[in-house]
């Protein structure tokens, strides 16, 4: 059935929708929209044409919003880099505009999230290295130890090639420097009181700090230190104050940044009780060093060998009583030292100790030393002289060398020791003393006695308690405890700040075998300290005769050496003069005390009369 909306113009054109062939008549308002001449259209044409409409509005509207879904799953998928195109200004474009801000606003939370994610990573990293740090500082043993152990793992964050910590000890009495290298104790009161003044500065300011001076001055810091253009302190402190500081000398321009060194003073905060316990340790050792050492120091004799332990307790057996005691022992064994300790641990140790060698007199002038002289009583006696003994009342008398006394104040000498009386040179007075009599040889005064040389009656007078002194060599487990403490007195003595020997220097001491005993052996030492100019004593500071091979501990035997030439030469002229001392020093061209000493040290002695 087909109808028209006006009457029907046969020559009108007819508008086709689809492939329906019925015409309608043309809508007003459509006729207006395609402003042209009224068109006849059919009913279906204008459904097919809604349609057509529809579909197009649909997809203006379902468009972006199938863009947002698609947004929304790469968003999902955990891409945050993502924006939808706004078109217009209705309500799928307000839609657009909300996904791109809760996407913008999602993209930074993440950022954020990941930025604290790294904090915490790095936090736990530092957390992890702190407690390696003081799980490996825990392990270690010195001061040193742990300077270098600090020092290795603060190099590459700061780089820095020079660093040292100065640490003062609980006590405030010592300042400890530590570097890779080495350790260094100093107790000066003026380095002491420069480094609290130090400490107390960084006490208050509690932070690390830059400058582009030294702070300290030197000592205790090292020389390198005062060349470098720019320095950072960074202060160890424990508690609530500090007791020291890493100094760190910057070479060139300085790299250090203020947070790596706040990372550092970080990790030196959760160190610094290790190092308070260390330098407490090495407190520790160095108070039993010197308590042990003190326990091989006897009244002024260092020994640990059991054969001076043994003597050590035979003085402080006999030293209380009066008992005569002689004591035999190679030339420069210590002799004198142990008639000082039987003095000092007697009860007349508050008297005199009268020392009087016998070898540095002639017979001529012995008796007069010994036992004092009158006015006029030999040419030259202008006035009246006591004697040692007199001068020795109430207190000990040590006769050094007694085997060279001669015969005729042998017999004077026994009446003293039985009677404890005597009479001056040239004097009728007997005078009465109280004594201790003390004697000392390098002889065998038995042997002595079967020569003729010494009386026997004076002998066994004498050895009432015997005490043999072993010589160096027999001990040599002591040279190095000898050495050291030669070391430490005689740097002090010089003025040279010396603390040790090289291993290969003390290997030299152990190998030589010391004819001259503890007093050689100190002369040593004292020769290689005044050579020495660095902290330590090296194989070139010793005597040649010590570093050459073939020396006089060495020598071949059969080949001359220097030794030998001096006693064949003494002997020789000793013969040429008749034994007389005061012509062979005369000929010899040098003093009699200097002969009396060659003669001793070489033992040379008269022939036995038969």
């Amino acid at each position: 059935m087909r109808f028209s909306l006006t009457p029907r113009k046969p020559n009108l054109p007819r508008l086709h929708l689809g492939n329906l062939p019925t015409p309608v008549e043309p809508l007003p308002r459509l006729t207006a929209f395609l402003g042209g001449p009224k068109i006849w259209i059919k009913r279906d044409d204008l459904t097919g044409l809604a349609l057509g409409g529809s579909l197009l509005f649909v997809r203006r509207i379902t468009g972006p919003l199938t863009e947002l879904a698609r947004a929304a799953d790469r968003v999902d998928q955990g891409e945050l880099e993502v924006q939808v195109r706004i078109r217009g200004k209705d309500e799928v474009a307000a839609l657009a505009s909300s996904f791109n801000g809760m996407v913008g606003r999602l993209q930074a939370y993440t950022q954020r999230l990941e930025e604290q994610t790294m904090e915490l990573e790095r936090a736990h990293s530092q957390t992890r290295t702190f407690c390696g740090i003081v799980q490996e500082i825990g392990a270690l043993n010195t001061l040193r130890d742990i300077g270098a152990f600090l020092a290795r793992k603060f190099q590459p964050l700061l780089q820095a090639s020079q660093m040292a910590f100065i640490i003062l000890n609980d006590s405030r009495e010592a300042v400890f420097l530590i570097t890779e290298q080495e350790t260094t104790e100093m107790r000066d009161p003026a380095v002491v009181q420069n480094t609290l003044s130090f400490v107390e500065d960084l006490d208050r300011q509690q932070k690390p700090i830059f400058t582009n001076k030294p702070m300290l001055a030197s000592p205790p810091l090292p020389q390198h230190f005062h060349s470098s253009s720019r320095q950072a302190v960074v202060p160890l402190s424990h508690g609530d104050h500090s007791f020291g500081a890493l100094l760190i000398a910057c070479g060139g321009e300085c790299r250090c940044s203020a947070a790596e060194l706040d990372l550092v003073t970080a990790m030196l905060k959760h160190a610094a009780g290790v190092i308070k316990r260390a330098v407490l340790h090495e407190e520790e050792i160095r108070e039993l060093q010197n308590r042990l050492e003190s326990t091989v120091e006897f009244c002024g004799i260092v020994s640990k060998d059991a054969k001076m332990q043994v003597i050590f307790k035979l003085i402080e057996d006999i030293a209380p009583t009066d008992a005569t005691v002689l004591i035999q022992g190679e030339s420069g064994t210590g002799k004198e030292l142990v008639a000082r300790a039987i003095h000092q641990q007697s009860p007349r140790q508050d008297k005199p100790f009268i020392v009087i060698d016998c070898s540095a007199y002639p017979a001529t002038l012995l008796e007069g030393e010994l036992f004092g002289h009158e006015k006029g009583a030999f040419t030259g006696a202008i006035r009246q002289k006591s004697g040692r003994f007199e001068q020795a009342h109430g207190g000990t008398v040590f006769l050094d060398e007694i085997g060279e006394i001669p015969l005729p104040a042998q017999i004077k000498l026994l009446r003293v020791l039985q009677t404890q009386k005597f009479e001056r040179l040239g004097g009728e007075k007997t005078l009465s003393v109280d004594v201790r009599i003390l004697a000392a040889t390098n002889k065998d005064l038995l042997q002595e006695v079967k020569r003729g040389q010494f009386r026997e009656d004076l002998f066994y007078r004498l050895n009432v308690i015997p005490i043999h002194l072993p010589a160096l060599e027999k001990r040599r487990n002591d040279i190095p405890l000898l050495a050291r403490h030669f070391l430490r007195r005689l740097a002090v003595a010089h003025g040279k700040a010396i603390d040790s020997f090289s291993s290969e220097a003390m290997r030299l001491l152990l190998d030589h075998s010391w004819p001259g005993n503890v007093r050689e052996l100190e002369n040593t030492i004292e020769h290689a300290v005044v050579l020495a100019k660095g902290p330590r004593i090296e194989v070139a500071h010793l005597p040649a005769a010590l570093n050459a091979p073939g020396g006089p501990a060495t020598a071949p035997v059969g080949k001359p050496t220097l030794v030998s030439h001096e006693k064949q030469l003494l002997v020789e002229t000793m013969e040429v003069c008749g034994w007389n001392k005061k012509q062979a020093a005369r000929r010899l061209g040098i003093s009699r005390s200097t002969l009396y000493e060659k003669l001793k040290k070489h033992r040379v002695s008269p022939p036995i009369k038969h």
